[in-house]
């Protein structure tokens, strides 16, 4: 387990720079079992009318059930339901 607890599969320096650039290209972020053995996630940021992180939509699943090719499919599907949230609640959070 690397320094600072996490899963054994956490991202440290400088892996974590170079993962979110590829977060901020394809507008969503991978979990890949770093958090938890055996579990997937696919998250996007929800933003406020000035473009603030407020928040964010994931889906997760095991492993065995969300494989590594439902993730380019997915990721646009959790995006688009992130840019969502604000409208969906009633206000510009």
């Amino acid at each position: 387990m690397p320094s600072g607890g996490g899963a054994a599969a956490t991202i440290v320096d400088p892996e974590l720079l170079e993962d979110l650039e590829a977060v901020r290209s394809r507008g969503y972020a991978i979990d890949e079992e770093e958090n938890e053995a055996n579990v997937r996630c696919v998250g996007a940021v929800v933003r406020d009318a000035s473009g603030t992180a407020v928040g964010a939509v994931s889906v997760a699943g095991l492993t065995l059930s969300l494989s590594q090719d439902d993730i380019p499919l997915l990721g646009p599907l959790v995006v688009a339901a992130a840019a969502r949230v604000p409208a969906a609640i009633g206000r510009n959070v």
